[in-house]
């Protein structure tokens, strides 16, 4: 039997090196194929690099997407690649989010003959000012971003539903909320609370600095958000939008206690609102509405973030530390 070809943008970063994986897990007749910037570590991948196929390039280079699906002529694709760190200019978001979107997209109809499904993977905080009225968000709500990855995000789904409609191309959006994990990043709410909590046992404090610490948002973990990719593509109906979500919600107060408790800090631990770390624009509660992918992805979390996730994510980060107490 012939294999179906997987082709993944961001093949190499946190969310597309667990996609790959869940893949290789439980699709044995796909082939994996990724594209891989010159300068991108393939760290996350090492366990998987002899199963998977990689080619080097770049989304806001043409001349090597092209080439790259050309040669491999996908039946799905993924699209994970995106610029989301805080520290970049708005132009480096268009270039890469919105430009790199475009290219993809104009590959696709160029280059291949045969195409199942093309998947964009967008996020939850598109819906932004949405978030004002406390409530899940549904995919029906407004979509009103408010930082510029997130406007630059909801552009790339605004082009895929173009090509869609001018190029009947079969395409999928899927809006992921907040989600952590294994090999995540080092500015995510999870990993940077537990960098302070052992802070704090090594420095004997005893005050916890945080910001917005009674903010309520969204928690998922990544195995369950990248099967919901998987999902997408093969359950899901050309043209939709999905949330992937929990659907509940927990305060960062919540996390940072969890976190004390969890490495038995005997001591009492007072928090304290660092004025300096208070984003004005989020808003207290930030949660999703998932049961339109249940319904037409069969498609639920499964991993509960409290209980699995986040004593994962302790255990991995004090596995890599040395003289900590």
């Amino acid at each position: 039997m012939l294999k179906k070809t997987v082709f993944i943008t961001g093949i190499t970063g946190f969310a597309g090196s667990h996609l790959a994986k869940k893949i290789l897990e439980d699709r044995p007749n796909f082939r994996i194929f990724g594209l891989k910037r010159k300068e991108s570590s393939i760290e996350r991948i090492k366990e998987i690099i002899d199963s998977v196929e990689l080619f080097e390039g770049d989304i806001t280079d043409k001349n090597s997407l092209d080439e790259a699906i050309r040669q491999t002529q996908p039946n799905y694709i993924f699209h994970l690649a995106a610029s989301t760190s805080k520290s970049v200019e708005d132009k480096t978001y268009w270039k890469i989010n919105v430009d790199g979107t475009r290219n993809l997209l104009e590959s696709v109809v160029n280059n291949v003959n045969k195409i199942f499904m093309l998947h964009y993977a967008s996020t939850g905080y598109v819906y932004g000012k949405s978030f004002k009225s406390g409530l899940p968000m549904k995919e029906t709500d407004k979509t009103l971003p408010i930082e510029p990855y997130e406007k630059t995000k909801l552009e790339g789904e605004k082009l895929f539903v173009e090509y869609s409609k001018q190029y009947n191309l079969p395409i999928v959006v899927t809006r992921a909320f907040h989600h952590e994990g294994p090999d995540c990043r080092e500015d995510l709410i999870g990993t940077i609370i537990i960098k302070k909590v052992f802070e704090l046992i090594k420095s004997n404090g005893k005050f916890l600095n945080f910001g917005n610490i009674k903010n309520i948002i969204d928690l998922s973990d990544v195995r369950d958000i990248v099967y919901g990719y998987l999902l997408a593509v093969e359950n899901g109906k050309s043209g939709e939008i999905y949330n992937l979500c929990s659907g509940k919600g927990h305060s960062i107060e919540e996390l940072i206690n969890f976190t004390i408790k969890y490495v038995k800090i005997k001591r009492p631990i007072k928090i304290k609102i660092d004025k300096k770390c208070v984003r004005p624009k989020e808003f207290p509660v930030r949660v999703g509405d998932y049961l339109k992918a249940k319904r037409e992805l069969n498609w639920e979390p499964k991993i509960d973030f409290l209980e699995q996730t986040l004593p994962e994510m302790i255990n991995s980060y004090l596995s890599n530390i040395k003289d900590v107490i």
